[in-house]
């Protein structure tokens, strides 16, 4: 124990040292000595008498009390912040390794530095080192810490996501380009780790379980970001949760995307003329951009993706309709969304010949069909009665050619 001692202290030393490979090495042979300890503490704590003997005195040797865990722990963390990209990695490796050795108070310590140094506008530069190494501890802490290292972080994750938002609200940001990257950054981390403590945590950690209802509102909202990363990642978090919210905030969460996509704008002259249709009888709810129906529909192929099996038939009937208005049979002969009508034409003209909107035309079409394809894997039955429109659709865009001029 004294030579473990001893050694422990002259590592923990050599990771202040001015020159980069040592504070590495000291690192890296930290890291060995902590697995080493996790081995023997595991061992120690089952098997047959004789192999509790035989492990004792490896585990007299590898002892660490308190005190130092909570040296070794603030030199870990420490070397996150280093100059070198090499030291911080072995110090996200070795923290992975800690996290399975220390006790608790210091589990809790960690997670609550690694959330503060996320949630820090002015650590960007570090932010992705941070966001690993909070992963790292939601995907390796011990079980049964999960619920007390859930409350410690959930709330503080879904204030970040809040501060941060990148949603439009109609005002002019004073803080600059420079902030606003900021806030997208701890957005998509925030959501990031919620997704890893939905998924490891989410259906038996109480902490978590009585904040479905905010994690559901708070990732719902980010799916009208106008940053489309942050639109993807709000999907996947909805995507994970949807696998451990109750019947009720699940139809609540199918209502809530299926309302947005029905006054979303279609694409061809047939979806245009049944989406005004559809804004006709809600005016309260300004117009989606094909690039929010997009995001929208790729998030609701996700859920029923990950939970299709707990989608009803009335649900069913409310999707497919939807989903076959933004890939139209007869917009596949005539191409990308001409229309014969002249007072569409004047609107619709400028959009329809850009590219890059034909090209998103296309990408939400592919979501639409990923979709049907989940729905006919996880719920057959349900979508029997619309499979004839399905297979009608498929066919015709079997012909279609999106690098085709058809006009």
């Amino acid at each position: 124990m004294g030579s473990n001692q001893v050694s422990l202290n002259q590592l923990l030393k050599k990771t202040e040292h001015y020159d980069k490979d040592e504070r590495y090495m000291a690192t890296s042979d930290l890291c060995e000595i902590l697995k080493k300890h996790a081995a023997s503490s595991a061992g120690a704590s089952g098997g047959s008498p004789s192999a509790y003997a035989s492990s004792y005195q490896q585990q007299q040797q590898s002892v660490i009390d308190a005190s130092t865990e909570r040296r070794i722990c603030t030199a870990v963390l420490k070397l996150l912040d280093d100059d070198s990209n090499d030291v911080q990695a072995i110090a996200v490796k070795t923290l992975g390794v800690l996290l399975t050795t220390v006790h608790e108070e210091q589990v809790i310590e960690i997670a609550d530095r690694l959330c503060t140094l996320v949630l820090d506008s002015s650590k960007s530069e570090l932010r992705d080192v941070y966001t690993i190494g909070l992963r790292t501890l939601v995907k390796t802490v011990p079980l049964q810490m999960g619920d007390l290292v859930s409350h410690r972080l959930v709330g503080r994750l879904i204030d970040g996501i809040r501060s941060n938002s990148t949603v439009p609200n109609g005002e002019e940001s004073s803080n600059g380009d420079t902030n606003d990257k900021s806030a997208e950054e701890i957005t998509i981390a925030c959501l990031d780790v919620m997704t890893d403590l939905l998924t490891r945590f989410g259906s038996n950690s109480v902490s978590i379980t009585r904040q479905h209802e905010q994690i559901l509102g708070i990732t719902l909202s980010q799916l009208a970001s106008d940053r489309h990363v942050v639109r993807k990642r709000a999907g996947t978090t909805i995507g994970s949760l949807s696998t451990v919210i109750s019947d009720a905030l699940l139809v609540r969460l199918v209502e809530s995307l299926l309302s947005q996509i029905e006054l979303a704008e279609g694409i061809g002259k047939s979806g245009k003329r049944k989406a005004r249709a559809a804004r006709k009888k809600e005016t309260s709810t300004a117009d989606l951009k094909v690039a929010d129906a997009r995001s929208l529909i790729r998030t609701m192929c996700t859920v029923s993706g990950a939970v299709g099996h707990r989608l009803g038939q009335e649900q069913i009937d409310r999707i497919i309709p939807i989903f076959l208005r933004f890939c139209e049979p007869d917009d596949a002969i005539t191409g990308d969304d001409q229309d014969d009508d002249d007072e569409e034409m004047e609107d619709a003209d400028e959009q329809e010949e850009d590219e890059a909107a034909i090209s998103l035309a296309n990408e939400l079409r592919e979501s639409c069909f990923a979709g049907f394809e989940s729905f006919i894997l996880r719920c057959p039955r349900e979508v029997e009665p619309h499979l004839k429109l399905i297979i009608h659709s498929a066919l015709a865009y079997i012909r279609y050619d999106p690098n085709y001029s058809y006009g």
